[in-house]
């Protein structure tokens, strides 16, 4: 053995012998170290081949340290328990060829062959080793792959059966919780013996491992997502084959046959859980939906994935596109072998409806299927099933769909939500609604249903389902008749005048037909929002409030779903004019709970489009117009997105200004680039004397900097640094861009005003200072050997920093950085690290004299507070 495992044996074994002295308390640990020496050194180590076997499995069971009490007899456990512990020394990680796998073939055999026989001394034994190396092996790569080819056709029916049992064995040890009381009733597997329940006899003291039993927290699958639905392949055809066919032309199902529908199911619970967990992943990842499974199939609804390209797709994913078709084909086999005889006319959906019904109701081997467990697993993967199906195309006609919709929805023993989604992929699965228009249309009852079980799943906030009920709703609420439009009004309106506190699932209801009949609803909620009461007054009762609260719930409920966002970009007239409306009007709402709801609301729109919409509005002619877009674009840049920052809104603004700059802005000279450090160091200086002649053109780039301004009169003092990091970043990249001086000067005057802002971009101002550090000979040199214009790209970009401080008002700026030297001492160290990197830049001889004047100017321009703390 290596080091590191003798020395780890050593240590168990040590371990081990501790508790059998308890008696001898005198016994020290270093005595049992040498005693132990002297046996290795003795006996060559042969006696110490059942602690390494502990060491290995990394348990301490007294069944099986009875079971290898004499390992030095030539019995056949111990020759395989030898073999295991060679095998484990010698296998390399690396090594998956074909030999690899037979050698592990030849370790586990001898195992197999005993855990099927009735009555065998070393079962139990057989049982744990052949747990452990699907479980806890470190190449158990090799052991599941070795376990694949024993299920191929060509093996008898007695070597796969033992490989199934093996295998349920090790799932079951994984997913169910074990007893620790040792007590005899803690049994395992059907096909284990009785006596496998002492197995868990566990010392005093010694914690034991538990499987975990949250659905939240998938355990470790077995195999990867290919090995996996290879199995299922296996098991496929070990159910299509292995059955015994009665004189009637039905089949018997076999303890074989019943083993692998078994294991079967479990897999496919394992694929849809990774697969479930691969998408979370990616989501988190990537704050978007990621559809997993983007598999292209043929007419026969074959994969055209090609096998070489196999590692560059998700590993589960496509393990469980594989590994459903199997599952299909086992259905199918298992209706035939089902007692009630089932005829089936076409493979697809009705097969996977009666196989709900069917794992809900049977027994299989006299044990009865953990039905609500397997159902919760497979409703969580019908989203992803569906996929496949609808790319199949195998529609059945739409008579036929809802027939069986109605016939499941009919099975109240299954849960609203796992009914809901099959229901759900039964819509998907049709396609389009104009395929089903005229069934739906003759069948009330069955779009009643449908409807209902939908309101159900949104009432009671499931979150299993939500995203198809929305989807029923959208497809067969136009169906409705003029009575059931009524009625569908009157529960919204209901929800919206309920007196007291509505649930989540209430809002998330009343939003989802708002989100199909927005002409029915939006005048309504406007009310609620504006407290009017039937005859137009402003209502303050405490009643009315809470009717307005839970407007504002159901508000929140449509900005989930982006509702305002479709209905801003898309829609037009009467309706985009009453949302504006509801927006502009609250703007102004002094209520904080109004105030935060309708940051959400903006928060909940793409800032790209809003602007794009928009931003032209702002040289309307109509000052209403005009106005109205100011409010909607200012509060665009003002929301903090969930996934993003307020930044964000201002950066796109930003960009559309720039953009309207460079395609033809014509006040002040705006478009002309600046190319020279002396054309910023004007440019500055006319800005801040605010010369514009008293009749100027007053152009589009004019009012969207009009825009910034308002903005900056606006924004909450918390928000500054979103702001700048954005403003200070473009400015210092792009130092010739004359629109981004221009925006510094709308802010001026309010940044000069507020405190945070002041010291926010004071600390941002020194980092950047900080960043280019003392100008050095070497960077001189490197500029003048490239080109003039890198000298000039270098003096600009050392130029900009400071030309932003360039823009704030002298006296203003003055009397804040007094203010806050002599209040705030936090501020004394900002101030104090400004004055050091000016006074750097100052007395830097490489330093350029343009950045020394600025610097200097700076310098003289602050409080005597600050300009004293510059000389020291």
């Amino acid at each position: 053995m290596n080091n590191s495992f003798s020395s780890f044996q050593q240590d168990l074994a040590l371990e081990q012998d501790s508790r059998h002295f308890d008696d001898e308390k005198h016994i020290t640990r270093s005595d049992v170290r040498a005693k132990k020496n002297a046996e290795n050194n003795n006996e060559g180590g042969l006696k110490n081949l059942g602690l390494a076997i502990m060491v290995i499995f990394q348990t301490k069971r007294s069944a099986l340290r009875k079971a290898m009490a004499n390992l030095d007899a030539e019995s056949a456990v111990s020759a395989s328990l030898r073999s295991l512990i060679k095998h484990v020394e010698t296998a390399d990680a690396d090594d998956q060829g074909e030999l690899a796998i037979a050698k592990m073939r030849e370790v586990y055999r001898p195992f197999l062959d005993k855990i099927i026989k009735k009555s065998d001394p070393d079962k139990e034994t057989a049982f744990l080793v052949l747990e452990w190396l699907l479980l806890k092996f470190p190449y158990r790569t090799l052991m599941v792959r070795a376990l694949g080819e024993d299920l191929s056709p060509s093996n008898d029916k007695k070597r796969k059966l033992a490989v199934l049992v093996a295998i349920e064995d090790a799932i079951d040890t994984q997913i169910r919780p074990q007893s620790t009381s040792g007590k005899e009733g803690a049994t395992k597997s059907k096909s284990k013996s009785k006596s496998k329940s002492k197995l868990v006899d566990e010392e005093p003291g010694i914690p034991v491992a538990q499987p975990s039993n949250d659905p939240e927290k998938p355990v470790e699958p077995l195999a990867d997502g290919k090995t996996l639905s290879a199995w299922m392949a296996s098991l496929s055809t070990i159910v299509q084959n292995d059955g015994a066919f009665a004189p009637d032309g039905s089949r018997s199902m076999t303890r074989l046959t019943s083993l692998a529908m078994d294991i079967a199911i479990e897999i496919s619970r394992t694929l849809a859980e990774q697969t479930l967990q691969e998408i979370k992943v990616a989501e988190d990842k990537e704050k978007i939906r990621q559809p997993v499974l983007v598999v292209e199939l043929d007419s026969q609804g074959e994969d055209k994935h090609d096998e070489a390209n196999a590692e560059d797709t998700q590993p589960f994913g496509l393990g469980f596109v594989r590994g459903m078709k199997s599952m299909q084909t086992i259905i199918k086999y298992f209706l035939l072998s089902a007692h009630d005889q089932v005829h089936i006319a076409t493979a697809g959906m009705t097969d996977i409806l009666d196989m709900l019904v069917r794992f809900n109701r049977h027994h299989m081997g006299g044990k009865a299927l953990p039905s609500r467990e397997i159902m919760f697993s497979f409703a969580q993967s019908w989203k992803l099933i569906s996929v496949v199906l609808v790319k199949r195309r195998l529609a059945l006609p739409s008579e036929e769909i809802l027939k069986q919709a109605q016939t499941y929805l009919q099975m109240n023993e299954i849960p609203p939500y796992l009914r809901l989604l099959t229901t759900g992929l039964l819509l998907g699965y049709c396609g389009p609604p104009s395929q089903f228009d005229t069934a739906a249309k003759t069948s009330s009852e069955a779009r009643s249903t449908l409807l209902g079980l939908a309101n159900v799943v949104i009432l009671e906030n499931i979150p299993v389902g939500q995203a198809t009920a929305i989807a029923i709703q959208t497809s067969l609420v136009p169906m409705l008749s003029e009575a059931e439009v009524q009625d569908m009004k009157t529960k919204v309106i209901a929800i919206l005048d309920n007196p007291s506190d509505i649930s989540l699932g209430s809002a998330n209801l009343a939003s989802s037909y708002m989100a199909v009949y927005p002409e029915l609803f939006v005048p309504k909620l406007l009310a609620r929002l504006r407290r009017e009461g039937q005859s137009g007054s402003v209502q303050s009762d405490k009643i009315d409030v809470r009717k307005t609260m839970n407007s504002l719930y159901v508000v929140e409920a449509m900005a989930e779903r982006n509702f305002f966002e479709m209905v801003l970009s898309k829609q037009a007239g009467d309706l985009r004019r009453k949302l504006e409306d509801l927006v502009i009007d609250l703007f102004r709402e002094k209520d904080v709970s109004i105030r935060v709801t309708l940051g959400q609301i903006v928060a909940s729109l793409n800032p790209t489009k809003i602007i794009a919409i928009y931003g032209p509005e702002i040289n309307s002619t109509d000052s209403i117009v005009r106005s109205r877009a100011e409010s909607v674009l200012i509060e665009c840049m003002l929301s903090q997105r969930r996934d993003a920052s307020m930044s964000d809104g201002f950066a796109v603004f930003l960009e559309y200004i720039r953009r309207v700059g460079r395609l033809g802005a014509n006040h002040k000279g705006a478009s002309t680039k600046i190319k020279t450090p002396s054309q910023l160091v004007s440019k500055i200086q006319s800005l801040n004397s605010n010369t514009a002649p008293p009749n100027a053109q007053v152009d589009s780039l004019d009012r969207l900097l009009r825009v910034v301004k308002i903005l900056g009169e606006t924004i909450p003092s918390t928000l500054w640094g979103s702001l700048f990091s954005e403003l200070v970043a473009k400015s210092c990249g792009s130092p010739s861009d004359p629109i981004l001086s221009r925006a510094w000067s709308q802010l001026s005057l309010s940044i000069v005003k507020s405190a945070n802002a002041v010291s926010v971009l004071f600390v941002l101002i020194s980092d950047i200072l900080e960043q280019q550090g003392e100008l050095t000979e070497e960077m001189l040199e490197a500029a003048l050997d490239a080109s003039d214009e890198s000298l000039d790209d270098l003096r600009l970009g050392r130029l900009a920093p400071l030309a932003i401080l360039k823009t704030l008002p002298v006296e203003q700026l003055k009397e804040q950085v007094h203010l806050l030297t002599t209040k705030d001492n936090g501020f004394v160290s900002v101030a104090e690290r400004l004055s050091r990197l000016l006074r750097s830049r100052v007395n830097n001889a490489n330093e350029f004299g343009s950045v020394k004047k600025q610097a200097e100017e700076l310098a003289g321009d602050l409080s005597p507070d600050l300009n004293t703390t510059l000389h020291r």
